[in-house]
């Protein structure tokens, strides 16, 4: 009996032993380090790089997946995309706006990070000029003997900024070596200018300065900054369909209107330029995510986010000063009529009423002090800058006045008991 139960033992322990792989013998799967993976990264996008112009089938194969996609978002707004091997060759050898190739970007600022938000490996490259960044996700790795070799999976190109790009009456400050037209580090300026405004008061320094020193004092102050947060971060937005309506459309979600809503003009500069919405991707897709991911993974990058605001960003700047002078209270009538076609089409439709309306409400609101718009400095009688109590009083019995008798004219139809 004893030698039984030995023998019974000895070939459980032959059993497990042969169940269990062993160091060195090639039958387990050995995991890539973070290091092995960057090696394979910086292989791939040199590849990548000394390939593009004469990218044929076989060089394609290994350098990327069998489901790669490529997304190309150029500095106006326009995409161009491939999903398959001859259209994503075809897309790479297509110039820059500088008319610059792929080719000749400098890959040496190449950032690699072997774990992101998406799950896969990433690297950056970083481009001044012209001002692009392109962006690798990479297959998952899985180990070196696996099928499933690293390569580059999706390829997002960026570019930053625009030629032939006039400079228009309220743009012109930035045009610094006087051509007429915004170069690259212009736009980037105007750009700055226009996010960051708000932030300054002091001594008028160019036109757009010019433009909100309502007193004509050679100074900006509290009130001016804060009429020109108003003009520039939300009544402008709103008119953005009239001068960029592919832009409105494409990475502003309009819900059919031909202008941005004051609903959503009110949290759109705070909610899209504030540093914590672009600071890194993810998958919770709110309104804003939603336009900027172009690409429709359900995922929004980080690099996605940085381009939509830029490009947001530099058209906003673009943009003319909404055709009112405050300066005339003779004209300012006329100018709210201009003012609050928002769309520009020289007409008021539906929308745009329904939007007017709420903009009166909003001077009746115990919040709204300080005269922001067009609008406000109607009922500003004394012109102090300030809505008092007996102004808005004024605006309630206005509306009374104007449209009570028409309100009793119009018949109901209500349906008989």
């Amino acid at each position: 009996m004893k030698k039984i139960i030995i023998l019974l033992t000895s070939c459980l322990l032959v059993f497990l032993m042969s169940c269990t792989s062993v160091p060195g013998t090639g039958s387990e799967k050995k995991e890539l380090t973070n290091n092995e993976i960057e090696d394979i990264i910086r292989g791939l996008v040199t590849g990548w790089s000394a390939n593009i112009e004469n990218l044929d089938e076989g060089s394609y194969s290994k350098l990327f997946h069998e489901r790669s996609t490529v997304t190309w978002l150029d500095g106006s707004g326009q995409k161009r995309s491939a999903r398959n091997p001859d259209a994503i060759i075809q897309l790479l050898r297509e110039p820059l706006y500088s008319d610059m190739s792929l080719s000749s970007i400098d890959i040496s600022s190449m950032q690699i990070k072997t774990q992101s938000g998406s799950g896969k490996p990433q690297a950056i490259i970083v481009n001044h000029n012209p001002g692009v960044r392109i962006l690798f996700d990479f297959s998952k790795p899985v180990s070196e003997d696996s099928d499933s070799k690293l390569k580059i999976r999706d390829l997002y190109i960026f570019e930053y900024y625009e030629e032939n790009i006039k400079a228009g009456e309220f743009q012109k400050w930035a045009d610094k070596n006087g051509n007429g037209y915004l170069e690259q580090e212009e736009q980037e300026e105007l750009y700055t200018a226009f996010v960051d405004y708000g932030a300054y008061t002091g001594m008028v320094r160019n036109s757009l300065d010019e433009y909100f020193d309502r007193n004509e004092d050679g100074f900006i102050n509290d009130i001016e900054v804060s009429y020109a947060e108003r003009v520039l971060h939300h009544d402008t937005p709103m008119r953005l369909y009239s001068f960029f309506p592919d832009i409105a459309r494409n990475y502003i979600d309009t819900d059919g209107w031909n202008h941005i809503s004051v609903h959503l003009a009110n949290g759109f500069f705070w909610d899209v330029f504030d540093t914590n919405f672009y600071s890194m991707g993810r998958r919770n897709m709110k309104i804003w995510d939603r336009m900027a991911d172009q690409n429709s993974d359900r995922y929004v990058n980080r690099e996605e986010l940085l381009y939509y605001v830029h490009l947001l960003g530099r058209k906003l700047s673009q943009m003319p000063p909404p055709p009112v002078d405050l300066k005339n209270p003779i004209v300012l009538h006329k100018g709210i009529q201009n003012w609050a076609d928002f769309d520009g089409d020289g007409k008021f439709s539906e929308n745009e009423l329904e939007d007017f309306g709420w903009l009166i409400y909003e001077i009746l609101s115990e919040f709204h002090d300080l005269a922001l718009n067009p609008l406000d400095f109607y009922f500003n009688l004394n012109q102090n800058y300030f809505l008092e109590e007996h102004e808005k009083e004024n605006v309630f019995i206005y509306l009374l006045s104007k449209y009570l008798k028409k309100l009793k004219k119009i018949s109901l139809n209500l349906p008989k008991q």
